[in-house]
């Protein structure tokens, strides 16, 4: 049966119906949305570790260097002992000290945000030069570990 065309003359439409092309286009919008959610709750079932706190060792010899917002001082630390704040012109003796005593020769550089890369890369070199066999990298959490 032929379409009337709009004027009246009673023509053959040429255009598309898209009625029907319509049709489709939803029922595959639909398909497409079930098989979306399908696809989303079928992933593997994946367990995160959990952040740890590793237990103080009082044999370990670490050496701990901290870098603060104060650039006239780097303050080292072995073992469980406390820190001493030294001067960068100090600061090579005293590592080598430290390190020469030091079974592991490893040395952890703790630094805040706020501290220049410069001065963190100088610290670093310093502890390499004077027998670091491996320097560690450490900056503060961001919320301390609640104390029991």
């Amino acid at each position: 049966m032929p379409a009337i065309e709009p004027d009246g003359t009673g023509g053959i439409s040429t255009g598309i119906n898209v009625t029907p092309l319509c049709d489709i286009f939803v029922v595959l919008l639909i398909i497409l949305m079930m098989a979306h959610d399908e696809i989303q709750q079928k992933g593997p079932a994946v367990d995160l570790p959990q952040r740890m706190t590793p237990s103080p060792d009082p044999d370990h010899d670490d050496v701990t260097l901290t870098i603060g917002r104060d650039p006239a001082h780097v303050y080292l630390a072995t073992g469980s002992g406390a820190a001493t704040a030294f001067t960068t012109q100090d600061l090579p003796a005293a590592l080598q000290d430290a390190l020469g005593r030091s079974v592991r020769k490893e040395a952890m550089v703790r630094a805040a945000g706020e501290v220049p890369l410069e001065r963190t890369v100088k610290v670093i070199g310093m502890a390499y030069k004077n027998g670091a066999k491996s320097v560690g990298i450490a900056t503060p959490s961001a919320s301390p570990p609640a104390r029991s």
